[in-house]
This record gives structure tokens, sequence and C-alpha cells, in this order.
């Protein structure tokens, strides 16, 4: 009972945005714990239905996909700033404004996304580019429009997963992102057991499934708790595009970086090794990807909830928050290690004999994994506070070096694989150093110039 009451007291006792932020990053580890394990059982799912190069196509699609991302210019993570804000100060009206402006403009985008996709199609040769033997070009074009469509829906519906971060309802969020999984690995399932291997099938069932669950989320969201902020054309508001974009435009440079270093891999993989090395590179990030994965889960209440105390001004709360979880780095960087050494043993649990994963590529993403795990914390907490300006500045930088690197790492090194790894965690390790600097002058109150935007 004495433990009991220990464990109640840590989620009821501090200040209320603690204990709200405790609350959604436990219920988020359950949730999260399911998705990883999904997601884990998903590989050699996949890979018993696609064999490796039809698999390969498959990551190189959704990673360019993935892509399309940017084209929010940044909207979706400028909302989420805004609408904490708002929702801090209880301005309803301000808050239903961010929502509305939002949904209209991501729906307007969307919609022409998929109108310059389709005039395009019919010009482009999908296994060239995709640089595959698969010799099934109308395939490759179905696939490609299933992706493109469902992309351009769940860019619009993701905004009710955006709307529940800004309440600080992380949890719920979680939830929805495990039902994405839950669904995709059901529908797969069924296709192992029902048809014979098939992109276009595989397509459908992994894309169309988040598609559901948002829909229905949001009818539900917009219908019950959330109902004030509802959205609706009389409730756009252009100033509101404004205010989102002015802070948006900046994680959309930030983002466009991110994808340049971290998606790129994918593409320059198919181009000089084949589709067969994505999977490796694919299998080697997913499987160290846990620890890193549930880390965030257990920062995610952080971006809202600085945002929150920034503008309560609320400054002891953030320091002390940022450096209880400076301490939990350490055993998250020896989760990554133990993995890395029992590597050899755990894929052939996971994947059996189905991929070749070299040594050389599991330490390479250890380490990457290691300076992601450095960065998180100072990202999330700059992000909340809208102090990102050197972060864009450096990534900009940073991400257009990393291309040719990788290029060279891969080509003439012989570190083939590992080359886009290695150029990618060169890349990111000065960002996660300019973060902390800036992190320590922001809380020492002697931020100044760029250090303070």
């Amino acid at each position: 009972m004495i433990g009991l009451k220990k464990v109640t007291d840590f989620f009821e006792k501090g200040h209320e945005r603690s204990v709200l932020a405790k609350k959604n990053a436990a219920a988020s580890f359950l949730i999260k714990g399911g998705s990883m394990l999904v997601s884990l059982l998903m590989v050699p799912l996949t890979l018993r239905y696609l064999d490796a190069e039809m698999n390969g196509v498959w990551l190189t699609v959704t990673s360019m996909i993935a892509w399309f991302n940017t084209l929010d210019i940044g909207l979706g993570n400028g909302m989420r700033n805004k609408l904490t804000e708002a929702l801090a100060k209880n301005d309803l009206v301000r808050a239903k404004r961010y929502v509305s402006t939002t949904y209209i403009i991501l729906t307007l985008i969307s919609a022409g996304i998929f109108i310059v996709f389709a005039c395009a199609a019919p010009f482009l040769q999908w296994h060239r580019i995709l640089n595959t033997n698969i010799s099934h070009e109308a395939e490759l074009g179905t696939l490609a429009y299933i992706v493109v469509g469902s992309f351009c829906l769940q860019f619009i519906g993701r905004i009710y997963q955006t709307v529940l971060m800004s309440a600080q309802q992380n949890a719920q969020s979680n939830l929805l992102g495990f039902l994405f999984s839950l669904v995709s690995l059901v529908s797969v399932y069924v296709l192992t057991l029902t048809t014979q291997p098939s992109l276009v099938n595989f397509g459908i069932a992994a894309s169309l499934s988040p598609i559901l669950v948002l829909a229905i989320a949001s009818i539900i969201g917009f219908s019950g708790k959330y109902k004030a902020l509802r959205p609706s054309l009389k409730a756009f508001h252009a100033e509101s595009t404004r205010e989102i974009a002015g802070l948006g435009s900046k994680f959309f440079i930030i983002q466009v970086a991110g994808i340049l270093m971290f998606y790129t891999g994918n593409v320059i993989l198919t181009q000089m090794l084949g589709g067969s090395s994505v999977t490796a590179y694919n299998v080697a990030f997913r499987y160290l990807d846990i620890p890193v994965l549930v880390f965030s889960i257990l920062l995610t209440p952080l971006w809202s909830a600085s945002t929150d105390a920034y503008h309560k001004h609320d400054f002891a709360w953030l320091s002390r928050t940022m450096n209880k979880v400076m301490w939990m780095l350490a055993g998250f960087i020896g989760i990554i290690l133990f993995l890395t050494v029992a590597s050899p043993v755990l894929y052939h649990i996971w994947i059996g004999n189905r991929v070749y994963i070299p040594l050389n590529l599991t330490i390479a993403m250890a380490v990457l994994k290691i300076i992601i795990l450095l960065s998180t914390p100072l990202s999330l907490f700059l992000n909340g506070l809208g102090k990102v300006n050197l972060q864009m500045y450096s990534s900009i930088f940073l991400s257009l070096f990393c291309i040719p690197l990788a290029v060279y790492l891969v080509k003439f090194t012989g570190l083939n694989v590992a080359g886009v790894v290695w150029a990618t965690a060169i890349c990111q390790a000065p960002t996660a150093l300019l973060s902390l600097i800036q992190y320590r002058k922001i809380i020492s109150g002697n931020a100044a110039g760029i250090w303070n935007r």
C-alpha cells in the first residue's frame, strides 16, 4: 500500500501543469508501447508479404511522399503554439479561428498537391525513378496515386491530432497513432491470408487505415469535448493566417532541413545500391528507434507545456523540468548501447534470415540515435518557446551539406549503407550543441540577439 501511495502521490502532487504532463506521459507510454509492438510485428509481416525488392520500393515511395509534409509551410506546428497560447488564456474565439483557418488552408494545399500530381503522373517513369526491376509500370503508378491521395487526406485529418496536443492531451493523440498501426497490421495480416503479393493491395491496406481512424476521431471530438473549436468557414480569419504562418514559416524551413537529412537517405540508397539496401537501412532504423520513441513519448507533453509556462512567465517550472529530463538521458543511452551489442541475436529473433544487417550499419545507427536523444528535449523546449531562428539557420546549412556528404561516404569510403547514417549523424551533432548553448542562455536570462529569437 505504501508503494501504491507513492505512485499516486507522484501523479497527483505538484504543479497542475506537471501533473497533467506526468499523466499524459504515463498514458502515452502505455499506448506507444502498444504502437511499438505493432510496428515491430509489422516488419516481419511485411517481409513475408513483400520481398526485399518490393519492400524497398514501398519504403522509398512513402519516404518520398513524406517530403510533402513540408508543404503545409509549418502551419501545423505554427497552429500548435498559437492554439496552446489561446487556450492558456481561455480565448476560445481566437482558438476556433486558428483551428478553422488551418483546416481551410491545408484543405486547399492538399487539393493543389493532388491536382499537380495527377497532371504530372502520366509522364513519370516509376521503374526508373525507383531504380527497380519491378516491370509493372501500371502497378507502380497506381501505388503512387494511392499513397499520394491518402497522404493528402491525412494531411487534413492530422490537424485534429495537433488540436489534442495543443490542449495537452498527448495521450489521446498517441492513442490515434496506435489505432493507425493496429488497423494497418490487421489489414496486412488479412492480405497475407487472402491475396498474392501486391504493392497495390499493400498500399491500400497501409495507407487508408489512418484516414478511417482520423475521420471517426475528428467527428467524435468536434461533436463533443472540442465542440467550441469545431472548424467552420465563418471562423476563417486572414489575420490568423498571418499569425500562424509567421511562426509556421520557421518550422517549415526546419521541416525541409529535417527531410533532407533523414528522408533523402532512402532515395540515395535506392539510386546507388538498389532497393534491398533501403530495407536493411530501415530495419536498423526501426530496431534502434525504440529507445528514442520511448524517450520522445515521455517528453511529448514538454512542447505545449513549455508554451503554456512561457506565456505565464513560469521560468522556474521550465528550469526544474528540463533538469529532470536531462537526468533521464543516461538510461536511454545505455539501452541503445545494449541493443547494439545484442543486435546479432535480436535481429535473428525478430526477422530471421530475411535481411542481412551489417554490424557497421548498426553501430552508425546507434551513434545517430544517441545524438537524436540529446537533441530531443532541447528542441521541444525551444519549439515550445518559439525560439527557433538559430535552429532554422543551422539546419539549412547542415542539411545542404548532408546530401553530398552521404553520397561521398557511400560511394568512395566502402561504408555502403552505413555511409548515409554517418552523414546524418555528423550533420545533426552541431545542431544539438547549439541548442544546448541556447537553452542555457535562455534559462539564465542571458540570451540576446539570435539566441533569443
